[in-house]
Parts: structure tokens; sequence; C-alpha cells
């Protein structure tokens, strides 16, 4: 069923725009959608003068408050995966004592 969640994560994702954006990262949040909601932040990044045209610095700076939280939780589950597959060591917790 994951393959077919992330089909569909990576359809939606083809057919983002200006005008879609915001549903569509609340529906990545609405089913735990972790591809589509980096999608979605890097439609933003590419975007980003027309989106701020659209909506506004106000609006960008609430949906990066939600976005990157979101995104780094993404990011560092591929860099653990990937290392995994690499065969890498995670590094040891630093000592905070």
């Amino acid at each position: 069923l994951e393959g077919l969640k992330q089909l569909c994560e990576m359809r939606i994702a083809k057919d983002l725009t200006l005008e879609n954006l915001m549903q569509t990262f609340e529906l990545s949040e609405a089913f735990s959608a972790p591809q589509l909601a980096k999608r979605c932040m890097l439609f933003v990044l590419e975007q980003y003068d027309e989106f701020v045209a659209m909506h506004g610095h106000g609006t960008l700076l609430k949906l990066m408050e939600r976005m990157v939280p979101q995104l780094r939780k993404s990011l560092v589950e591929d860099v653990q995966s990937a290392s995994l597959e690499a065969g890498v060591k995670e590094p040891d917790a630093p000592d905070t004592a």
C-alpha cells in the first residue's frame, strides 16, 4: 500500500501550481505524505518570486513555518536511509556532559 501512496504523491506533485500549492501541502500534512510535502517546498523555492507576487510575503512566511519542520524530518530520514544503504555507520551521539 505504501508504494501506491508514493505513486499518488508523485502524480499529485506533477500537477502543482501556484494556485493549488497551499491546498496540496495541506493534503500532504493530512495524509502523512512526506515526498509530496518536500516537492511542495521545492516548488515554492523554484517559484519564489511568482508565489510572493501572488500571495505575499506574509503567506510565504506562514507556509514556511509549517513546511520547514516537515522538510527537515524528511531530509534526515532520507540521509539516514541512504547511509544505511551505503553501509555507513551512523556517528555516535555527541557527548553533552
